[in-house]
């Protein structure tokens, strides 16, 4: 039916078929289980003299039950006030304040009876700023929201503060540029990019040691042609080397007069060879001592890894390492 939705078919081979009676009114949708042409289940829609959906009747599926309709109300204005749970038991209310905006919804339980009530509040200019779905004061499901001049969110804050979305946007054009979340500790950026035409052409997301970047490329009709995703993580700690060409990320310690079982693993990236002396990767323990390992980058840029213990001392040698790659030690 020109550009409406006449069937889909699932990766399972699950068919769904869509009838209409008039533009845009269904009037019923049929599905099929994969390699069978018989009904599976059936919804028929019913709607009222206002085109509003009245009823929805439900056979078959995957329940297995017999026939199930849902009913739905309307006030004068076409705002929705009633209609049947999805248990089928009880009714969702809506309310609405005197000029006409949604101030709460009643939810049931699955035996009917009221089990959450969602609230909504708004600014002086209409906006949505406050919507409190919390059960208790000691599980809180809220969320608030603030805006700039131009009407556009800058900040979200959900479940009492402990998670929280910051938005950004660019002085010039008004489009959005970057987007900050914080929850459980993790702070988590996207950044964006736009040609003249007002078309995102990149986006950068940065979440501690990982990070990703697409880039989206258009043609004349400013249709998508390509999408690049790139992805990378970064070593949890950086080393900086001192003028000296010196540092020790974790000296000392004691090693128990074992080696048994000791890994190093590390990504690094060196600019250059050390100057002078050597640049300690790791180390632990102390020369001489028995109970010594130490990993470092000499001047040639070779790699050493010194192991002492009370009955014998190894040294192993590699490189030289290459500059301005990352490199995996292990």
């Amino acid at each position: 039916m020109g550009e409406y939705l006449d069937y889909k078919i699932d990766m399972k081979g699950h068919k769904t078929e869509y009838e209409y009676y008039a533009p845009g009114f269904l009037e019923s949708k049929v599905w099929t289980k994969a390699r069978e042409s018989v009904a599976w289940g059936t919804v028929d829609y019913v709607y009222n003299a206002d085109g509003s959906l009245w009823k929805a009747i439900t056979e078959g599926g995957d329940c297995g039950c017999s026939s199930s309709t849902r009913f739905h109300q309307y006030n004068n204005n076409g705002q929705i006030i009633n209609h049947t749970s999805a248990f089928g038991n009880g009714y969702v209310y809506y309310d609405y304040d005197g000029i006409g905006r949604l101030d709460e919804i009643k939810i049931p339980d699955y035996a009917g009876s009221l089990r959450n009530t969602v609230t909504y509040g708004y600014d002086a200019a209409n906006r949505l700023t406050d919507v409190d779905a919390s059960i208790s004061s000691s599980n809180p499901a809220n969320a608030t929201m603030t805006y700039n001049k131009a009407n556009q969110i800058t900040h979200l804050s959900l479940d009492g503060g402990s998670a929280s979305v910051g938005y950004q946007y660019n002085s010039s054009s008004g489009r959005l540029s970057k987007i900050t979340t914080t929850a459980q500790d993790k702070v988590r950026t996207y950044d964006y990019g736009y040609n003249n035409d007002g078309l995102r052409t990149s986006t950068a997301l940065s979440l501690d040691d990982f990070k990703a970047n697409a880039s989206y490329g258009y043609d004349n009709l400013n249709r998508l042609t390509n999408e690049l995703v790139q992805a990378r993580f970064e070593p949890s700690v950086c080393i900086d080397l001192t003028t000296s060409g010196y540092v020790s990320i974790a000296s000392g310690g004691d090693l128990g007069g074992s080696f048994d079982d000791f890994t190093i693993d590390m990504r690094i990236l060196v600019d250059a060879w050390p100057s002078s002396g050597e640049a300690v990767l790791f180390e632990r323990g102390s020369d001489g001592s028995g109970n010594w390992i130490k990993l470092s980058i000499n001047t040639s840029g070779m790699l050493s890894m010194r192991i002492e213990t009370n009955s014998d001392e190894e040294v192993a040698t590699v490189g030289p390492i290459s500059v301005d790659e990352w490199i995996h030690v292990a």
